[in-house]
C-alpha cells in the first residue's frame, strides 16, 4: 500500500525514464520523436539566418525561418494523407508545445542584458519613450485603418 501512494505521487519521467507516464505523457514528445520537429525548426531557423546574413536582409533571419517553416508546413499539408490533424497532433505541434511552455526562460537574457544596460537607458529614457509611444499609436491606427479597409472591401463584395 505504500508502494502505490509513493508511486501515485511519483513525478512523470520525461522521454526516456522509467514508468508509464513517460509512454502517455499528453504533452512531451517521447524520445527520437522529439529530435526531427527540434531539426526541423532548428533548420528553418539557421537557413533563415544564413539567408538574411548572405543577402544582406533588413529582416531577422529568424523571421525569414519562420516564414520558410510556414511554407514547408503549407507544402506537406497539401499531400495526401496529411491534414490538419497532424499539423496540430503531430510531433511538429508537441515539440513547439514544449519550446512554447519553456519561453519564459528566453527572456531571462534579456533581462539581464537591460539591467546591464540601465545608465544608457536612463540617458536616453525620453527619447525612447517617446519613441515606444509614437510606435504604439502609429500601430494602432494602422490596424484601424486595415480593419475598416477590409470591411469596407468586404461589404461591397457580392
Amino acid at each position: 500500500m505504500a508502494a502505490d501512494r509513493a508511486s501515485a505521487h511519483a513525478p512523470a519521467t520525461c522521454a526516456g525514464g522509467s514508468g508509464a507516464d513517460s509512454e502517455t505523457h499528453p504533452v512531451l514528445p517521447r524520445g527520437p520523436s522529439l529530435l526531427g520537429p527540434l531539426t526541423i525548426l532548428l533548420s528553418c531557423q539557421l537557413a533563415g539566418e544564413v539567408l538574411a546574413r548572405s543577402l544582406s536582409l533588413p529582416i531577422p533571419g529568424p523571421v525569414i525561418g519562420l516564414v520558410l517553416l510556414a511554407v514547408l508546413l503549407l507544402a506537406f499539408s497539401g499531400r495526401p494523407g496529411a491534414g490538419a490533424a497532424d499539423l496540430t497532433h503531430g510531433d511538429l505541434a508537441r515539440t513547439a508545445q514544449v519550446l512554447v511552455g519553456a519561453l519564459g526562460l528566453l527572456f531571462v537574457p534579456t533581462g539581464v542584458g537591460v539591467v546591464q544596460q540601465l545608465n544608457l537607458l536612463g540617458t536616453h529614457a525620453v527619447g525612447i519613450l517617446i519613441t515606444v509611444f509614437a510606435s504604439s499609436i502609429i500601430t494602432m491606427l494602422a490596424t484601424v485603418g486595415t480593419f475598416l479597409l477590409v470591411k469596407r472591401l468586404l461589404v461591397r463584395a457580392p
